[in-house]
């Protein structure tokens, strides 16, 4: 059972997301890993929408990461993006969706 939590979005406290890593790399495209696309939302409690304050291609070309990587990182330009409440990140590969 779900209860509803005791701190609204604007009491929330605020974090600053530095940096983003991928300890696996997905092999989704014919080259045998992935062209990562973040997308960065925020849910209002408001009107109960995500809205949408950050997209890595707005930012960066995407580049393609081979799947024998270990690790990838993406690091957030501008020293980073301040959020705060309920934050959803969106990891796609280019070309081909939303990866699960």
């Amino acid at each position: 059972q779900h209860g509803t939590c005791p701190v609204s979005e604007l009491e929330a406290p605020a974090l600053l997301l530095l940096k983003l890593r991928l300890h696996t790399i997905p092999k989704v495209n014919k080259l045998g890993g992935c062209t990562p696309l973040l997308t960065v939302g925020v849910k209002s409690e408001h009107d109960l929408e995500e809205h949408t304050v950050f997209r890595s291609s707005d930012h960066d070309k995407p580049s393609h990461v081979d799947a024998n990587q270990p690790t990838w990182d993406y690091v957030f330009p501008d020293g980073g993006l301040r959020v705060a409440g309920d934050v959803h990140v969106t990891l796609a590969s280019e070309g081909t969706g939303h990866l699960k």
